[in-house]
């Protein structure tokens, strides 16, 4: 896996800074209309064209195919099991 450097910016939903990310089952850097989950609220964001995020719509997950909506949230989950356990350790 291959970190990525975006632009320095903050999680549209609960404002957690993030500089990078690290593809899920690939090690290209993001694209336009690319998903992201936020490593502190598991939010699903995407990437704009100025490389900024938004939070996803419905609309935007209704576009995906059902293999990458299944990745997408294969994702969410390994995001929330790793803050579980981060939390249960504190």
């Amino acid at each position: 896996m291959t970190d990525h450097v975006i632009p320095s910016q903050k999680c549209p939903f609960c404002k957690h800074p993030l500089d990078r990310v690290t593809g899920y089952k690939t090690d290209s850097a993001p694209v336009p209309g690319d998903f992201t989950v936020c490593i502190r609220c598991a939010r699903i964001n995407t990437f704009l064209d100025d490389g900024s995020l938004k939070t996803a719509t419905q609309e935007d997950l209704n576009s995906l195919d059902t293999d990458m909506l299944l990745q997408l949230m294969e994702a969410v989950a390994i995001v929330r099991n790793l803050n579980q356990k981060i939390v249960a350790r504190n």
